[in-house]
């Protein structure tokens, strides 16, 4: 063997194999997100899925708390509201 050969070369008689990489993933809710691969089965289904164009199941985010901007926006357009009645 070279020495200095680059050690990714010397392994497995100097043929590159690239590693299986998850295509699809489960984001967890941990700050900062961590990416947990799916089983492979599920992730078949998945990319099954997507590629029959159906797509990835999302919920709509619905933020009903009160802040400065959607307590303004009521107020304004409900005085134009009461202005028009």
């Amino acid at each position: 063997p070279n020495p200095l050969e680059p050690t990714y070369k010397r392994s497995d008689g100097g043929v590159y194999k690239p590693a299986k990489r998850c295509t699809a993933y489960l984001v967890d809710s941990t700050v900062p997100p961590s990416l947990i691969p799916y089983r492979a089965s599920r992730e078949a289904a998945i990319l099954k899925g997507l590629g029959a164009g159906s797509g990835t199941q999302k919920s709509a985010l619905v933020a009903d708390e009160v802040n400065l901007n959607n307590f303004m926006n009521k107020a304004v357009f409900g005085s134009i509201n009461a202005v028009k009645n």
